[in-house]
């Protein structure tokens, strides 16, 4: 049956069944409010893919981060590596690890984006809920939202005195503590909320060449927020918001040699490597420092019964570290040791962002409006990747150097053979609208546009020290400038054939400006990515919301596709190739389920079958022998990729989450739940080699919960993975030091929750 004929017959089955089931009681669903479309509805009457995760789901399956959620959410995957967050949706994402693109996937904080790819890794603490909309969000989300959008929305303050805390304990030495406290501090006219989290734990590999610990966790995070409201018409919100973390986590492990039965292409970091996967053997320990402050200011005028006007202020600025060694080996590679380029990698990152939106939404039986306008201006580069070091220096001198300009002492990095100081700035214009009007009781029309403008530029100085750091120096440098518009439709109808029932038809568009990006190569702002998006979905409450029942089908058209990969080569060490791919085009069908079985007992499911593939393109492979320089079968060669799946586009995936809720005889709930999610295998390169993929897995979360007859004491037992599978995150070919790396997915951990809510 076609996915058509499916949603379409999906109406009348579910008026019969409702019909037989009527006279049955039991207790349905609550209704769920989000914020998809900039105002608050029932999630199901949003003719929109979306998601919405609950505080209390997220406590319960214990998702701290960004990461999580694709356990929870069909079609959406999450990598990592070099300290850059790769969120996909639908098959599109980052498909980069070097800092300066965009992501295809927005991320918004109470209306405000993250712009930052490496700015993305900030905890999920004192939420309300996490929206995930997926498919092209290009009318009221508009920059940025190629691929959907996650909606993070904090809790408020509140008119009681509210509260909670917890603390989390657990394997390698995991300590969790959170809270957060609201109420009035003047009555009738000023509330606060403050929200804090620290968490740090012990790393789940081992440096062997140092005994220090990889993957460890030590991040600290609060939010404070203020509301004026004197109950007129009037409010103000404003919200400060810190995150730091600062560990050895983020550095990619080895997995095996390059190009292995070329014994000429070695991998640089031969005879130093850890025997465990999780483990690293390196001469120095790596680091990963993330800083990150916020202000946010929402100012909400309701001027009558139908019209509000609304305005989000955001400040963002970000700074970061990566200090890792990319032949991932206890092999000092200098050329006083094995007459080879140092592989040691200095990241440093950092975002200065400002943003400014304002909304006009009209609100009336039949009509609804949504318009407003957008300014968003960012600089953001990286610092020099080395502070006066020189080819002629000894380790000592540039050792010197290195305590002086305030890097770790004790055990600092040899010296490096290329310089680099890089920064690109965006300016993004927009106007944007959208509206939908009730024909009939059971009709209903959507239109909507969004107006983009943006201007960039592009800076990248840097030097090269040729033949591996004995000279000559050679001066590497980018300057570009560039400007992209673009206007993105959207078209809409709902179909309401009962109450209870509604089916949906919508074409999206979405924009995601042209960019550079910050490396020693002189890659010029290459072309915008533009989607084109079919979505046909259906969304059902049957047996009075005891049953929740919704299915999409959707085709997109990515026009564009911004891509990256790093290549060897014999004068800088490597190069980076950043390009627009011709096309990529995906179908699917998602279906999430929710049924309460019995007063206690619920079984959600959701799922997602994905085929997003390469339409039109080819490149030259980092992996394939031919097409690196000096090799003995040197000819560089294109790969015609036409019909390779695209990054992070498992073909299936699920997530079975039963959960009971049994009421003991003294009035407390004891709450049993599991999460079983399943991915298919997700290729992490266009070229869809099998030693760069994560083959497919199934994880298994488990919990166990007590809580007090009054609600407010609550102890929980907990593990996650199970049955401790080795997942890799992601992969990526380390062309300085021709070896794969990889990040992985944690271990299986397990620990013990007390909570308290007032």
């Amino acid at each position: 049956m076609s996915v058509l004929a499916l949603l379409m017959a999906v109406p009348a089955v579910a008026q019969e069944a409702q019909d037989a089931q009527e006279a049955q009681p039991s207790r349905g669903f609550d209704e769920i409010i989000v914020t998809a479309t900039r105002r608050e509805q029932n999630l199901q009457d949003v003719s929109v893919a979306v998601t919405a995760v609950s505080q209390e789901r997220l406590q319960t399956a214990n998702i701290a981060d960004l990461q999580g959620l694709q356990v929870l959410v069909p079609n959406i995957s999450f990598g990592n590596d070099f300290g850059v967050a790769k969120i996909f949706v639908r098959g599109v994402g980052t498909n980069t690890s070097t800092n300066g693109s965009d992501p295809a996937v927005a991320l918004y904080v109470d209306g405000a984006v993250i712009a930052r790819p490496e700015a993305q890794f900030t905890g999920l603490f004192d939420l309300e809920r996490a929206e995930v909309l997926r498919g092209p969000q290009g009318t009221l989300f508009g920059r940025n939202a190629v691929g959907g959008a996650i909606n993070l929305v904090t809790a408020k303050p509140t008119e009681e005195l509210s509260g909670y805390a917890r603390a989390t304990v657990g394997s390698y030495k995991n300590v969790l503590l959170e809270g957060a406290i609201g109420g009035p501090v003047v009555d009738g006219l000023l509330y606060a909320r403050a929200a804090v989290r620290v968490n740090e734990r012990n790393g789940f590999g081992r440096n062997n060449f140092t005994g220090s610990d990889v993957d460890d966790l030590n991040a600290k995070m609060g939010r404070v927020q203020l509301l004026v409201d004197g109950g007129g018409p009037v409010t103000a919100l404003l919200s400060a918001e810190i995150y730091e973390q600062d560990d050895r986590s983020a550095a990619i492990k080895y997995k095996q040699d390059a190009y292995p039965g070329f014994p000429t292409l070695f991998s640089f970091g031969r005879g130093g490597y850890a025997t465990r996967p999780r483990d690293l053997n390196g001469e120095f320990d790596n680091r990963f420092q993330n800083k990150t402050h916020s202000f946010t200011g929402t100012l909400t005028w309701e001027m009558n019964d139908n019209v509000t006007l609304k305005s989000i202020t955001n400040y963002r600025k970000f700074n970061e570290q990566l200090l890792q060694d990319l032949d991932m080996s206890a092999t000092v590679n200098s050329l006083a040791t094995t007459g080879l380029a140092t592989t040691i990698q200095n990241r440093n990152p950092y975002s200065r962002q400002f943003s400014e939106e304002v909304q006009l939404l009209y609100t009336s039986d039949r009509f609804n409006a949504t318009v407003g306008g957008y300014f968003f201006d960012e600089t953001f580069g990286t610092l020099p990747n080395t502070i006066g070091l020189t080819p002629s220096g000894g380790q000592a001198t540039n050792n010197a150097v290195l305590a002086a300009a305030g890097f770790p002492t004790g055990n600092p990095p040899p010296a490096r053979f290329n310089t680099l100081r890089s920064e690109q700035t965006a300016k993004a214009y927009a106007v944007f609208g959208e509206a939908s009007f009730a024909l009939t009781d059971e009709i209903t029309l959507i239109a909507g546009g969004r107006y983009s403008k943006e201007d960039r530029t592009l800076a990248n100085a840097g030097r090269i020290i040729a033949r591996g750091g004995l000279g000559p120096v050679i001066s590497v440098n980018a300057f570009d400038e560039a400007s992209f518009e673009d206007f993105t439709p959207k078209l809409g109808a709902e179909y309401r054939p009962t109450d209870d029932v509604m089916v949906y038809y919508t074409y999206s568009e979405g924009f995601k400006s042209g960019s550079g990006e910050l490396t020693i190569s002189a890659n010029p702002i290459i072309g915008p990515e533009t989607i084109r998006a079919h979505e046909l979905g259906i969304k059902t409450e049957l047996f009075d919301r005891k049953v929740i029942l919704n299915i999409a089908g959707f085709v997109n058209e990515l026009e564009g596709l911004q891509v990256n990969r790093t290549i060897f080569d014999p004068v800088a060490g490597f190069l980076t190739v950043y390009e627009n791919a011709t096309r990529t085009k995906a179908k699917g069908v998602e279906l999430d389920f929710s049924w309460r079985v019995a007063d206690g007992f619920r079984l959600d499911f959701s799922g997602a079958w994905l085929d997003s593939k390469f339409d039109d393109f080819s490149a030259n492979d980092p992996l394939d022998a031919r097409n690196v320089a000096g090799s003995p079968v040197f000819a560089p060669v294109n790969v015609d990729l036409t019909g390779n799946f695209t990054r992070y586009s498992p073909k299936w995936s699920f997530n079975i989450h039963p959960q009971y809720d049994a009421t003991l005889s003294n009035g407390g709930t004891l709450t049993m739940s599991t999460d079983i999610s399943y991915k298919s295998r997700q290729f992490h390169t266009e070229f869809n080699r099998p030693e760069m993929s994560t083959p497919a897995y199934t994880l298994v979360n488990a919990s166990i919960r007590y809580t007090t007859p009054d609600g407010r004491v609550s102890g929980q037992l907990f593990v996650e993975n199970l049955f401790d599978k080795l997942v890799e995150a992601g992969t990526f070919a380390v062309s300085t030091s021709r070896a794969l790396g990889r990040t992985f997915l944690p271990p299986r951990v397990f620990g013990a929750v007390i909570g308290y809510k007032f």
